[in-house]
């Protein structure tokens, strides 16, 4: 059963509120002639050329722009090895906010380098301690946690990503969604499966 909050009509609706930060990436299809050699016809939905690297720029949109005026005085924090990282750091330039996300000290260079080109306040903790010291500042802090993947508001931003595949193509018999944290397939899988009841959901 798919819950109220990511009905279609209203992800259509966050997908509107947060298309002026992101990019509509391409849906392109026969790569390399990929399907003529699987005799299938292969979509891949090109999310990588998004704003920050990934579809988490949908999800961070989605929780920052959604802040009361109360919560952007204090602030956001995530916790992020790097992509959720750039995600929450672009999202706060865009709604002004200040952010500070905990990273770890294995962190690929690039990405601390992204992550601190949009003013945000990084701290470096150990992955074991790191939840627990979003929390902490959290709460010492008044910040809002911005979850890497958990999350209504998370998950309806990813769920944008699966509203525009629906939007480029007319019939979907198999999907194959990333698992990590889980809220990019809960998001593209619940717009997939309200539009095309009889897709199978793959995840890998």
């Amino acid at each position: 059963m798919i819950p109220k909050d990511l009905f279609i009509t209203e992800i259509h609706q966050i997908k509107e509120k947060i298309k002026p930060y992101i990019l509509r990436t391409p849906l392109i299809s026969n790569l390399n002639n990929i399907s003529n050699q699987l005799n299938t016809e292969i979509f891949l939905k090109l999310e990588f050329l998004q704003h920050a690297g990934t579809f988490k720029s949908r999800g961070a949109l989605n929780n920052v722009l959604n802040l009361t005026n109360e919560q952007k005085k204090n602030g956001v924090i995530a916790v992020s090895a790097g992509n959720h990282a750039i995600a929450v750091a672009y999202a706060s330039t865009i709604a002004k906010v200040d952010s500070k996300v905990i990273m770890y000290k294995s962190s690929n260079v690039f990405r601390l380098k992204k992550t601190k080109s949009f003013n945000c306040k990084i701290i470096i903790a150990n992955p074991k301690e790191a939840f627990e010291k979003m929390e902490k500042i959290s709460k010492e802090e008044g910040r809002v946690i911005v979850h890497p993947f958990e999350g209504i508001k998370t998950i309806q931003g990813s769920a944008t990503l699966g509203y525009e595949i629906c939007e480029d193509i007319n019939n979907i018999d198999n999907i194959i969604i990333s698992v990590g944290g889980g809220g990019l397939i809960a998001g593209v899988g619940s717009v997939i499966r309200q539009r095309f009841p009889k897709c199978r959901i793959i995840g890998v």
